[in-house]
């Protein structure tokens, strides 16, 4: 009989975890955690209008907040996380679309690809 080995499956933990510089592509879902909006969706990759209905970016560059290069660059392609992200790590004190200045947020972040 076989041996059998997570390589041949492709399981998130025989990838290599990627590093700052490298394209990630993730399917996401954000939503707000305080108290007057918990659990509302204020963005999600499938309504971004792209034919795979995710997001690419290069880690460690300014296209997202800094709590995403941070959370993903310990992820591997296949790992699916549930990331919550301060507002220094998100928008600050700024605002950007629906988000208020200083709201932390949660994030459901799969990595489809690493490039």
């Amino acid at each position: 009989m076989g041996h059998l080995s997570g390589s041949h499956y492709g399981w998130p933990g025989n990838q290599p975890v990627h590093q700052a510089g490298q394209k990630v592509t993730v399917n996401y879902v954000g939503r707000f955690i305080g108290a007057t909006n918990e659990s509302q969706v204020f963005d999600a990759s499938n309504t971004n209008r792209t034919d795979c209905g995710c997001f690419s970016f290069i880690n460690g560059s300014t296209g997202v907040i800094p709590g995403w290069s941070q959370a993903t660059v310990e992820m591997r392609k296949g790992d699916r996380k549930l990331i919550i992200i301060p507002s220094y790590l998100a928008y600050g004190m700024g605002t950007s679309g629906s988000i208020p200045a200083n709201t932390p947020l949660l994030f459901d972040i799969e990595i489809l690809n690493v490039e």
